[in-house]
């Protein structure tokens, strides 16, 4: 994923969604020093339970699914190991469906933003692979 937003309030990644929302999403924020700074904040129904500063350029955003619906979000740079973000999870179907899986780029500001988010490819791969 290529994220560079331009405004602070504009947050891109992957959600799980059902009952629970939850969120494996990048952000950018200005630190204390004035510099501009890119963190991956993993939220559930949009309480952030966790946030860790990326390195820039392409990331790579991971879901780890086992049996029964637990996972965990994670995050790797090119030719990087997966770093685990956060607790693990328990995602929960929904009322009409089973949980689902999406990518999302949404600005929480006031005002329209010309941002966005590049997903090169979303895969799926059967469990422990």
């Amino acid at each position: 994923m290529d994220f560079n937003p331009a405004s602070m309030a504009t947050e891109a990644g992957l959600a799980i969604f059902g009952i629970d929302c939850l969120q494996n999403g990048l952000a950018s924020w200005t630190g204390k020093d004035g510099a501009r700074k890119r963190v991956l904040a993993i939220k559930k129904n949009a309480v952030e339970l966790c946030a860790v500063p990326c390195p820039p350029g392409r990331l790579h955003l991971v879901l780890d699914f086992s049996f029964g619906g637990a996972c965990r979000f994670g995050l790797r740079a090119e030719a990087a190991r997966i770093d685990w973000v956060g607790p693990s999870m328990q995602a929960r179907k929904g009322d009409w469906v089973g949980a689902r899986v999406g990518l999302y780029c949404v600005s929480g500001g006031p005002f329209p933003t010309a941002d966005y988010a590049d997903f090169d490819f979303f895969r799926f791969s059967p469990p422990g692979k």
